[in-house]
């Protein structure tokens, strides 16, 4: 007769991060602790996320032309990510992955980025490329170019007296209610001059890439799970409040994975969200940071502090100034 070698269950591990909560076949350290039993009394959608062997045939509706495998199929995506695993999103709930040559056994970076940010637009929500912090019960954002000043910013708000919500990936969700932004990851990568800002939580240490940057959790986080939204900060030059319609188009720049994102099929309804987002909230362009010595970076966060404490939250969408 023949044998059948049993397949072992799986130990699940369960995580929340971006609204949504995470059950795994690997640890997730990268997203906070999860509480499964109080997710449907909540009303939090989660995804399941497993491992598979062979990847199975699906409808590819857009494809990206890079070295690494972007597709966008009719029910979700496929994504490459190095030689360390193929994810596959499949509808709202499922997350199967595909380990690759170069797989270690825990998730790569991507999943906590790209991965999720495409989870995050699928369920109807906008990811977008922005920093994040709680000031006097609302939430301000901080978006720009990489290597812009975003987590640097932060962390002079955090030394200024605000709380930390996320970093480099900030999801909203925007609809008929007040728009809200949700909880992101509990760490945040800085250099050493903004690094020194920062109480930490748990011991910070070097990112293992050559960035130079360190990872750091902050001992100032935000605790609940979503906040409404006070204001949106695009770093640039000089410092104004931008027309509804000029904001808009620069929030469409602002999305994480732009190009991905605008390959999703309710791509117009993230881009009519973000136009309702832009006409009820302020956006402003403020200065990067420039002077990096610890008393300069304090005075720009207090900066931006106070441009978001000038917004009246009885009267978002008054005249840009």
């Amino acid at each position: 007769p023949s044998l059948t070698k049993a397949v072992p269950a799986p130990i699940w591990h369960f995580a929340e991060c971006f609204g949504l909560g995470w059950r795994s076949d690997v640890p997730l350290p990268n997203f906070h602790p999860g509480e499964p039993d109080s997710w449907t009394a909540r009303g939090l959608d989660h995804i399941t996320v497993e491992r598979v062997e062979q990847l199975v045939d699906r409808s590819i509706t857009h494809s990206m032309a890079t070295q690494r495998l972007r597709q966008i199929c009719s029910d979700g995506a496929r994504i490459e990510w190095g030689e360390e695993a193929v994810f596959d999103l499949i509808g709202k709930d499922r997350i199967s992955y595909c380990p690759g040559p170069g797989w270690t056994g825990i998730m790569p970076t991507g999943f906590y980025a790209t991965i999720a940010a495409l989870a995050s637009a699928w369920h109807g929500d906008i990811p977008l490329h922005a920093s994040a912090v709680e000031w006097q019960g609302r939430a301000i954002l901080v978006s720009g170019p990489s290597g812009a000043g975003k987590s640097t910013s932060v962390a002079a708000m955090l030394a200024a007296g605000a709380n930390f919500i996320g970093d480099d990936l900030t999801v909203i969700r925007a609809g008929h209610g007040p728009v809200t932004v949700l909880r992101g990851r509990p760490a945040m990568r800085l250099h050493a001059d903004s690094r020194a800002l920062v109480a930490t939580a748990t011991p910070s240490h070097a990112a293992k890439d050559a960035s130079g940057k360190w990872i750091v959790e902050p001992a100032g986080r935000w605790a609940g799970p979503a906040l409404p939204l006070a204001c949106l900060i695009l770093l640039g030059n000089g410092e104004q409040r931008l027309a509804p319609a000029t904001a808009a188009q620069l929030l469409r720049e602002a999305l994480f994975r732009p190009r991905l994102q605008a390959m999703v099929p309710n791509f117009a309804g993230t881009m009519a969200k973000l136009i309702g987002v832009a006409s009820r909230h302020a956006v402003f362009v403020a200065v990067a940071p420039q002077d990096f010595t610890r008393a300069a970076l304090i005075a720009h966060g207090q900066r931006l502090l106070a441009l978001a404490s000038s917004v009246d939250p009885t009267d978002p969408a008054a005249p840009p100034i």
